[in-house]
C-alpha cells in the first residue's frame, strides 16, 4: 500500500484531508495504521512561515487530529443525541486559520461530522470533545484544567512541557519530523479511551503518569 503523500502543490491545502478519506475504513485498522505511521515518518516538519514546501506545518497537525478522532472513543453521555457532532474548540491565538476546516470538510468520524469552533478567552468556552489549547495560552494550563475537568474533553496542544502538565496529547518536533505525547492518565482521567494500537507506534511517546496524577497519588 503506498502511504505517501501526494505532491502536488495546487492541492495544498486539501491533499492531507483528501488521502485520509481515501485510506480509512472501519474494517481495515492495521493498514490504516500503517499510513499512520508513514505520514510521521515521511513528512517533514516544517518551520512557521515557510511558504515554499508542499505541506506546512498545521496542514499536517491538522491532518493528525483528524485522524487520532478515529482512535479515541468517548461515552455516550458526551452527546447530546446519536446526531450529535464531534465538537472540536480552539482556544487562544489560533494557528490554523482555514486549514482545520479544510481538513475535515465534508467528513465524518464514526458517523459524526466535526464543528469546529474558536474561543479567544477560557470564558467564551463552550463544552467540546476536542479542545486544542493554543501556545498563547500556556500560562493558564492550570485554570483551564480545572475548567474542563468535568468535560469528556480530549486537550490537545504544541509546547513543551502540556502532556506532562496534564495535556492529553502533545505534538512536537524531533529530527525534522512532527511527533506527538500521549499522556494515557490524562485521558483516562476524563473517561476517554485511545486505541491501545497507536500507543504501540514507535513516532509516539507514551506517558503513564503526568504531573496531577503524581500530586494524587503524593497525598
Amino acid at each position: 500500500m503506498d502511504c505517501a503523500f501526494y505532491p502536488i502543490s495546487e492541492r495544498r491545502l486539501s491533499a492531507v484531508a483528501d488521502l485520509v478519506r481515501d485510506r480509512i475504513g472501519f474494517s481495515i485498522r492495521k493498514p490504516f495504521l500503517c499510513l499512520f505511521a508513514m505520514a510521521l515518518l515521511s513528512v517533514p516538519a516544517i518551520a512557521r512561515g515557510q511558504q515554499s514546501a508542499i505541506y506546512d506545518e498545521y496542514e499536517i497537525k491538522s491532518a493528525l487530529i483528524y485522524k487520532l478522532s478515529f482512535f479515541m472513543e468517548w461515552p455516550a453521555t458526551a452527546y447530546a443525541n446519536e446526531n450529535s457532532p464531534i465538537i472540536l474548540y480552539i482556544l487562544g491565538k489560533d494557528p490554523f486559520g482555514a486549514r482545520i476546516e479544510k481538513t475535515i470538510k465534508n467528513t465524518t468520524v464514526n458517523g459524526r461530522p466535526i464543528l469546529v469552533k474558536r474561543a479567544q478567552e477560557l470564558d467564551a468556552l463552550e463544552k467540546c470533545h476536542i479542545l486544542f489549547i493554543a501556545e498563547s495560552e500556556k500560562g493558564h494550563l492550570e485554570e483551564i484544567f480545572s475548567h474542563v475537568q468535568a468535560w469528556n474533553v480530549l486537550t490537545v496542544s504544541e509546547f513543551q512541557g502540556f502532556a506532562n502538565a496534564g495535556g492529553g496529547i502533545n505534538f512536537f518536533q524531533e529530527n525534522n519530523t512532527i511527533r506527538f505525547e500521549v499522556n494515557v492518565a490524562a485521558i483516562r482521567r476524563v473517561h476517554l479511551r485511545i486505541d491501545s494500537q497507536v500507543l504501540e507506534l514507535k513516532q509516539v511517546k507514551v506517558i503513564l503518569e503526568d504531573n496531577i496524577s503524581k500530586g494524587k497519588n503524593a497525598e
